[in-house]
């Protein structure tokens, strides 16, 4: 203890006749502490970006996905108009990730968007492999105003498009939808 206070009466020392070591070492330890104090509130965050995003059009099979991630179920699903929310364990890892099944209706789904971007880690874009051909226009829409959000491109979030309904005969493979998107993009926003 007397070695405690033998080191306060050294820096108040140094202090008041402003000794340039003692003030170098002050403001090196006030750097420090302002510097954790910034970790942990950029920490924290972080963590508030937990969920993964299910987007796409009506009718893509985003619930169907939701459902059988979460409830580990097929289950005959409806166009939702709210969203859905729930926990999918990662087995390996044994860590729970939040799944958002955002709803696809045109004139929900940039609404309930903006409400759920800020927590997203990561966002699954779900495509109708089957009907791509109908609804192109739509979906490279959609697909091109998620990818220009500023919440979206700021965050560096991963997006996945993922090609669903693969088993029907007419579905279009992963390099064919990638490609027609591509060209309905830059048809449709760069020309």
């Amino acid at each position: 203890m007397a070695d405690m206070d033998a080191y306060i009466q050294q820096l108040q020392y140094g202090v008041s006749n402003r000794d340039p070591k003692v003030l170098g070492i002050l403001v090196a330890v006030a750097v420090g502490i302002l510097t954790l104090i910034l970790i942990i509130i950029k920490s924290r965050g972080k963590n508030k970006r937990q969920g993964v995003l299910l987007l796409g059009v009506c009718d893509a099979g985003k619930t169907l996905i939701y459902s059988q991630l979460v409830n580990n179920n097929f289950k005959q699903t409806y166009t939702s108009v709210t969203s859905n929310s729930g926990e999918y364990v990662i087995a390996q890892k044994n860590k729970k990730v939040r799944i958002f099944d955002l709803p696809g209706h045109e004139r929900l789904r940039l609404q309930i968007l903006d409400e759920y971007k800020g927590q997203a880690r990561a966002i699954v874009f779900v495509v109708d492999s089957g009907t791509l051909q109908k609804d192109i226009k739509e979906v490279a829409e959609y697909l091109y105003t998620l990818l220009s959000d500023k919440t979206v491109s700021g965050n560096a979030l991963p997006v996945l498009v993922l090609c669903n309904k693969q088993d029907l005969t007419l579905a279009k493979g992963a390099k064919v939808v990638r490609s027609q998107l591509e060209k309905e993009m830059w048809v449709h926003f760069f020309v």
